[in-house]
């Protein structure tokens, strides 16, 4: 009988093989004590020099971007000037249009800070408060009264003019020298001319109310009109400057935007290029960006330059109109600040009509 045979008429179920994936290491093939490794201790400064490589190498690789980054500026703005320079007339016209244009609102501000200077000095905004005295008071009492307003702490300075004086100048400045000695008295008064310390509307109603009730007072008059009407003047001066800068800020707009868009008409094959080979429109709007900003700094220079001319051409006849009624007063010299002021003002102008002129045209060339 066969072995086969033999399975069969056991109880027992046949022995299966036994199907192992691994395999204990048998005593005699175990690494001994001595050889083996032992466990590694973790220290924190691996760590932590890992982490400092890491951040220095993040911060190399932020420092070579705006490395090349500003490289790219460097370049696309000096091949932005050089094609203006490649067209001397036509950027030539760009720039005297942009310089008188923004001359025109730096002129009129110039000449409304020379009318502030003038109504700001004290030869011209002294306040002057007349007294007219009675015809009872002699010298001597109008003399008392001087001194006793000069002691006053709201007065700056009393000068007293006689009846006397006062027929004098009268006599001299009007012609009537023949008739006044015709008669018997003198009906001029004695006048005392008040200057207040405090030039202020409220301040000089003040003192002017204090010195109506004075004894042997007639009559109290303030000659301030005409500086309110020098402040109307300005404040209108002010509301006209405001609309002409609107005005030229919009032309100025309008003269970059046209320059602009024929430039990006002109490189319109070469942007499609660039689009085709993955350009962005931040990359393209670029060189057309630094052509406004050129423009606009040309432009602003210009107008520094057409704005000191103004004040050569001026200064002379203004100090001789100044001199004829006593006055040193010298129109200002155009400084750093009015230059710097018109060339910021020109770029911000010629980058945001670049930017509103190319970004429209982009839109419409498809690569």
């Amino acid at each position: 009988m066969s072995r086969r045979d033999d399975n069969r008429g056991s109880d027992k179920p046949p022995r299966k093989a036994a199907v192992t994936t691994w395999r204990k290491t048998p005593p005699s093939q175990s690494v001994p004590e001595s050889k083996k490794k032992p466990p590694q201790k973790k220290t924190p400064g691996r760590k932590t020099a890992s982490r400092g490589k890491a951040q220095k190498g993040h911060t190399s690789s932020a420092l070579g971007h705006w490395k090349i980054l500003i490289a790219l500026h460097r370049k696309v703005a000096r091949d932005a000037l050089s094609r203006i320079l490649e067209t001397p007339l036509a950027s030539l016209v760009t720039v005297l249009v942009l310089g008188v244009a923004m001359s025109l609102p730096a002129a009129l501000s110039m000449t409304l800070d020379n009318l502030r200077d003038v109504a700001g000095s004290s030869q011209v905004t002294s306040v002057r408060v007349s007294l007219y005295l009675a015809s009872r008071i002699t010298d001597d009492q109008a003399s008392r009264m001087r001194e006793d307003l000069a002691s006053d702490q709201a007065i700056k300075r009393v000068i007293y003019i006689s009846p006397s004086q006062g027929l004098a100048e009268f006599e001299k400045y009007s012609g009537l020298g023949e008739a006044l000695r015709l008669l018997d008295n003198n009906p001029l008064p004695g006048v005392l001319e008040v200057e207040p310390k405090d030039s202020s509307p409220l301040a000089v109603s003040n003192l002017k109310n204090r010195l109506i009730r004075m004894g042997g007072v007639d009559e109290v008059r303030v000659d301030s009109d005409w500086l309110k009407r020098l402040n109307a003047m300005l404040t209108l001066g002010d509301r006209i400057l405001t609309g002409v800068s609107i005005l030229i800020f919009l032309a100025v707009l309008l003269a970059v935007g046209n320059t602009i868009r024929l430039l990006v008409v002109n490189r319109k094959d070469e942007i499609r290029v660039v689009k085709l080979v993955g350009g962005s429109d931040g990359f393209v709007i670029l060189p057309f960006l630094y052509s406004g900003f050129w423009y606009g700094l040309l432009g602003g220079l210009l107008a520094s330059v057409m704005a000191s001319a103004l004040w050569f051409a001026v200064s002379g006849p203004a100090q001789e109109l100044a001199s004829l009624y006593q006055s040193s007063f010298r129109p200002s010299f155009p400084g750093l600040e009015i230059c710097l002021t018109l060339m910021l003002t020109g770029m911000v102008m010629g980058v945001l009509g670049a930017f509103l002129s190319s970004w429209r045209q982009l839109r419409h060339i498809d690569p």
